[in-house]
């Protein structure tokens, strides 16, 4: 289903990453659109699959392997925990 949610643990399990991982991309604004749902953060399913043909684009056009997961980070921030995190969220 399209709509379907992920919390972030679900999102982190399909992607075979970390959960860190998945909340660092959202700290940095380079990982799928998250929604704020009163304390917890959820991801829709069309969202993150919009982000996925995004990098495997990118990667292309780099001349890459495409990797759907393969995400340019020039930062060294520390996660902030889930609840005191910015909302990245782009109405469309």
């Amino acid at each position: 289903n399209a709509s379907e949610w992920l919390s972030t643990n679900d999102l982190a399990e399909w992607l075979q990453v970390p959960p860190a991982t998945v909340s660092r991309w959202r700290y940095q604004g380079t990982g799928p659109v998250g929604y704020r749902v009163g304390r917890h953060i959820r991801y829709r399913r069309d969202d993150i699959e919009t982000w996925l043909q995004q990098r495997r684009e990118i990667a292309v056009d780099m001349g890459t392997p495409a990797s759907p997961v393969a995400v340019h980070s020039s930062s060294h921030k520390k996660d902030a925990p889930e609840d005191s995190q910015s909302v990245h969220s782009h109405l469309q």
